[in-house]
């Protein structure tokens, strides 16, 4: 595998109320890339209009990708990718392909070591 290094500052809003506080934050960048399932709960209970509004009110701009789903071929990882909207799903992409499925899920298993 190849050498690096992954930063990743996180600071977590908990709590009644705190969603209302999300754009009063110093974001540390412009874009956003909001990551759901393909469920329908985010949408049909507000959350997501209300995070979209406080993206929009710190003048973030953001994108939804709300294909997620459980162990996801790696045909959705890479849409994920979404032209570059966030690095972070991109190197997960990356380094998720230098395995293959079913050694990473043998590994898991106790089976052995994955192989890249």
């Amino acid at each position: 595998m190849e050498s690096f290094t992954f930063f990743a500052p996180t600071r977590l809003l908990f709590g009644p109320g705190k969603l209302n506080e999300l754009g009063d934050q110093e974001l540390p960048g412009k874009r956003a890339l909001l990551v759901t399932t393909g469920g329908k709960s985010v949408k049909a209970n507000g959350y997501l209009a209300r995070v979209e509004a406080q993206l929009d009110r710190a003048g973030v701009e953001h994108v939804l990708f709300d294909r997620i789903e459980p162990n996801p071929l790696r045909d959705t990882v890479n849409a994920g990718g979404l032209d570059g909207a966030c690095g972070t799903l991109r190197f997960r992409a990356r380094a998720g392909r230098r395995l293959r499925y079913g050694r990473l899920q043998g590994h898991l298993r106790g089976g052995g070591q994955p192989r890249a």
